[in-house]
């Protein structure tokens, strides 16, 4: 595995790798590490789980249900399948309906408020995953379109069971979700 990430890797001044071999650190722990970080510039480059490179998440949120404002060091593409979401980062706010999904990089504070029920589909990318993938690890979050095949394949993903390394299936579903 070393040996793959190493060339995507390579010119980042800061590599993390999050596994369970490392350091026991809180939400509250990682987040004040992730700002100190980001005040001391440079790019850092996060490895949680090579192997299991989107990792899925479903779960129904009833209305007006506030998720306070946090970080996930994977990038997360947040949906709806069903229900309005209202997703806030920074001075930005976006009311995004089924149609859409909202892309928040790794390590950006952000919250959301559900405006109905709403059935959420959340996709985390795991940082390695980024390099040669023309805008996915964007420094802002951006709106992104739900085309069918996408929504799609994020409903087989979280339709899968993913608690371990992934197979080739799984990896393949990974490869064709972030081309």
């Amino acid at each position: 595995e070393s040996a793959r990430l190493r060339p995507v890797l390579a010119g980042y001044p800061r590599i993390i790798v999050l596994d369970e071999r490392g350091e026991d650190l809180t939400t509250r722990q990682l987040a004040q590490r992730l700002e100190a970080w980001m005040r001391e510039g440079g790019d850092t480059a996060f490895v949680i789980d090579a192997t299991r490179p989107v990792l899925a998440h479903a779960r129904l949120v009833r209305a007006g249900r506030a998720v306070h404002p946090h970080i996930h060091p994977r990038g997360q593409l947040l949906w709806a399948y069903d229900g309005v979401l209202r997703v806030s980062s920074g001075e930005n706010a976006w009311i995004v309906p089924p149609t859409h999904a909202v892309w928040i990089p790794g390590g950006t504070l952000h919250n959301l408020v559900t405006e109905t029920d709403a059935h959420i589909r959340n996709l985390h990318v795991d940082p390695s995953c980024f390099a040669g993938l023309a805008g996915l690890g964007a420094d802002e979050c951006s709106v992104r379109v739900m085309t069918p095949l996408m929504k799609a394949l994020v409903l087989k993903l979280c339709a899968s069971d993913a608690d371990g390394p992934f197979d080739a299936r799984l990896m393949r579903l990974s490869a064709v979700i972030l081309d």
